[in-house]
């Protein structure tokens, strides 16, 4: 009996301490699969927070296509911004409610609808009148003598440059003829009283002009509509010379009875002129002028180029 008792105390004993080791070793095997799970848990939480940082690089906030944008200031006080990329390039323009290339043109268009069109415009007027030149033949015995002031009838061809908004310059040409190569001395001790009446005379005067065209200015300062695309008021001056030529009246004799020869000899002469223009028409015109130097009165027809 004391044998069974004592076996059945050692089978306890033994059951306890094999238990005890079961629940051990239990405990013992679990902790790792715990663990590996915490790790990685752990790392999946690195790799999801590692590109939340990364997400704001500078690069990033320029277009996927590469463009480019350039901001210029330019002298008008107006803002280009230029944009460009492989396809296309925009230009966009702040601050300024015109560029200047399109104030020019609009300046040049309204020039254009003037009868004067400022710089770059080109006219040409044919006329008939009247000028007095200053004539000078030389004394060779048998023609007229030193100075004259003839009155010569002209045809005259005259072109005109627009050099500035209200400025012109242009040249003269013509051909006057007069019957009497009258003056205001008309004696001489070889001609006596009678030589203003002796001898014609042909004259080609040449003559370089400039002109201010002050109606055009009048209408851009006062902004009204005076019919500045028809009227043309202007005032200018002048200087020229050229060759002229006397021929004596048939039949007649100096007082030693010798017969009258022509001579060659040339005119000089300058003076102011004021014309006025009137365009009907948007490229044929009338003139009028009247002056001296180049004309006393001139009027005829003018042509814009």
């Amino acid at each position: 009996m004391k044998k069974t008792t004592k076996i059945s105390t050692l089978l306890v004993a033994i059951f306890f301490a094999v238990n005890m080791f079961a629940t051990e070793s239990s405990n013992t095997l679990s902790a790792p699969p715990k663990a590996t799970t915490t790790t990685k848990t752990k790392t999946s939480t690195t790799k999801t927070t590692q590109p939340a940082k990364t997400t704001t690089p500078a690069k990033t906030k320029q277009p996927e296509n590469g463009s480019i944008t350039k901001t210029i200031q330019t002298k008008d006080g107006s803002t280009l911004k230029v944009t460009s990329d492989k396809d296309k390039t925009t230009i966009t323009r702040t601050g300024s409610a015109q560029p200047p290339k399109t104030k020019s043109k609009t300046q040049k268009n309204e020039s254009a609808n003037k009868a004067f069109e400022g710089k770059g415009s080109k006219t040409i007027s044919i006329g008939l009148g009247g000028s007095s030149f200053n004539a000078w033949f030389p004394t060779n015995g048998r023609g007229p003598m030193k100075w004259w002031h003839p009155f010569y009838g002209t045809l005259n061809v005259q072109t005109e440059f627009g050099v500035h908004k209200y400025v012109g310059v242009g040249f003269n040409i013509g051909v006057g003829a007069c019957r009497n190569l009258n003056g205001f001395s008309r004696y001489s001790a070889l001609l006596g009283y009678n030589e203003y009446s002796s001898f014609w005379s042909v004259s080609i005067p040449v003559a370089v002009a400039a002109n201010f065209h002050f109606y055009q200015l009048i209408e851009d300062k006062t902004k009204k509509n005076i019919h500045g695309d028809k009227l043309d008021l202007y005032a200018g001056a002048n200087l020229g010379a050229g060759p002229a030529f006397a021929f004596a009246k048939k039949g007649l004799t100096d007082n030693n009875g010798n017969p009258l020869k022509g001579d060659v000899g040339y005119v000089i002469f300058g003076g102011i002129q004021v014309g006025v223009k009137y365009y009907p028409k948007s490229k044929v015109g009338m003139f009028l002028e009247v002056g001296y130097g180049k004309t006393l009165v001139n009027g005829g027809v003018s042509f814009k180029m």
